[in-house]
Formats: C-alpha cells, structure tokens, sequence
C-alpha cells in the first residue's frame, strides 16, 4: 500500500530509529497480515488490549477491547487487515497521518 505508512509505523509504533529507517529495511506493515500482526500484538501488550477483528467481504474492521472485554474508542474499518491495523496502531499512538500518506 504505502511505504509512508509503513515507516510511520516503523517509528512510532515498532521502535525503528536511524538507519532503521530506510525504507528496505522496514517491513511492509501495511500490506503483510504477518507483520501487520506483529504490530497488533505490540500494541496489545503496550496497553494491556485485546484485539477483536472482524472480516467483511469487503473489508476487515479491528477494535481494541480493555482487559475487561469492553470496547475501547480505538476501531478502524478498511478494505485489508494489514491496513486497518496499521491506521488503528497510528492512530492509538497519536501519530499524525494524512490519506495522503496512504499513496506511494
């Protein structure tokens, strides 16, 4: 999807700094349900969530829900699972990102 998502992700949710950075070395999050999944766990395990995900015929919706099974305000609903949990991670970090970003 995009490479500017990715390393938004790569920096404000995952860790990367410096040379990490560079976008060869930043997995693709956004289009890859196995790293993508690796963001959703980090972001679990951050706040102590779980994660309900839900798989539409045309879209995937993923919500976090509090460690007493309640929803939470953080919910994202787009057409893949690697970006709806890519957006929802930015979005829970509070990292500013535009639909811009979205394009390559």
């Amino acid at each position: 999807m995009s490479r500017r998502i990715d390393i938004l992700v790569a920096e404000h949710v995952m860790g990367y700094t410096g040379l990490e950075l560079l976008s060869e070395n930043v997995p693709s999050y956004s289009t890859d349900s196995g790293s993508a999944h690796l963001v959703l766990e980090k972001i679990c395990k951050t706040g102590d969530y779980r994660a309900l995900v839900e798989f539409g015929k045309d879209y995937t919706e993923v919500t976090l829900l509090n460690k007493k099974g309640k929803l939470t305000e953080h919910t994202e609903l787009w057409n893949t699972f690697p970006l709806a949990v890519c957006i929802l991670a930015l979005n829970f970090e509070n990292v500013d990102w535009t639909e811009g970003d979205l394009v390559s």
